[in-house]
């Protein structure tokens, strides 16, 4: 679709040509959080669907209706979610009102630590930018989208997989209080969202549709940046240790096994803890040790201790500062 095109769009549409720009008649799936789901091969159709409350559609592709991780045919972006997470700050101001002031400043402050990381770079533009009422999505958009049915492409999506989480640890070293001190509030930041990092299946809110709980209409900010390729977005991340890379004839080669192999059993411990509820008591320390043990194989001890922290404060009752440091030590 032509630039010309795309500024005659409302902004719903914009949204979904952009973010499906390369669908390659793959199945789209819309939620609708009151009705259950929905979903089509037919973005037209999609746009003309009467979208009014909680209404998300999903970032990827997939080969049949439905919404399941093994059916996924393509993978269209990097999405980030920042969101007011903190329920007990959230209680603790008078009224509705003065909530969504609050994280309004939060949304605001956010926008301005991630537009000067920009400007440094320290990371790329967002392809796109949406305020979801209460938080902020944020859009990588690959140039080509990825075809990943049956196994497809294994390397790319290993690739893909490296490049999300180098960039998920770029935003949450940025988003912080040093770098929010000068803002009224310093501590008035958004969440980065860990538990949707790389899930292929996500949905996310629909620009022009309500968000019921924040009492708003989600809004697209920003549709200003480009496509990349994941060459270009892997360029703002140190995502392959050296010992993974070999010069054959003055050609480096990536071991994209040994990748995927460590990859796949961070992945699977972020999984157990979702599984058991973020509680886990009794193995939080053998769970600790193996995930700080698989991260360094890809990250180094730097990255690795910061992904192993942030790892223990996802249980409902995280190991004491002292307990992650000498099992760090241990490994």
């Amino acid at each position: 679709m032509s630039a010309l095109s795309i500024q005659n769009l409302n902004e719903q549409q914009k949204f979904l040509s952009i973010l499906h720009h390369d669908n390659r008649d793959s199945y789209v799936s819309r939620f609708v959080a009151p009705l259950g789901q929905y979903s089509t091969t037919n973005l037209v159709e999609l746009e003309e669907y009467n979208q009014v409350h909680n209404t998300y559609v999903s970032v990827n592709g997939f080969t049949k209706y439905g919404r399941e991780s093994e059916d996924i045919r393509q993978i269209n972006a990097i999405y980030f979610d920042l969101d007011m997470h903190n329920k007990d700050v959230l209680t603790s101001l008078r009224s509705k009102e003065v909530q969504m002031s609050y994280i309004d400043e939060c949304i605001g402050n956010t926008l301005n630590i991630l537009y000067d990381a920009v400007n440094n770079e320290e990371i790329p533009e967002p392809t796109m930018i949406t305020n979801t009422g209460r938080g902020l999505g944020i859009f990588y958009m690959l140039s080509r989208s990825i075809a990943c049915a049956k196994g497809r492409n294994e390397k790319q999506v290993t690739y893909w997989n490296q490049v999300y989480r180098g960039l998920a640890l770029k935003f949450k070293e940025i988003l912080t209080e040093d770098n929010n001190q000068f803002a009224k509030n310093p501590e008035a930041i958004l969440e980065f969202d860990d538990k949707v990092v790389a899930d292929v299946s996500r949905v996310t809110r629909m620009p022009m549709t309500y968000n019921q709980a924040a009492e708003r209409e989600c809004k697209l900010l920003s549709a200003e940046g480009g496509y990349y390729s994941l060459k270009e977005l892997g360029k703002y991340i140190r995502y392959v240790p050296k010992r993974m890379i070999q010069k054959t004839e003055n050609v480096l080669q990536v071991d994209f096994y040994a990748m995927r192999f460590h990859q796949e059993r961070l992945v699977s411990l972020e999984l157990l803890q979702k599984i058991r509820h973020y509680e886990c008591n009794g193995n939080r320390n053998n769970m600790c040790f193996c995930y700080y043990n698989e991260a360094t194989q890809l990250y180094g001890t730097k990255q690795a201790a910061f992904m192993v922290r942030t790892y223990n404060n996802n249980f409902t009752v995280p190991l004491s500062a002292c307990e992650i440091r000498n099992l760090m030590k241990g490994v």
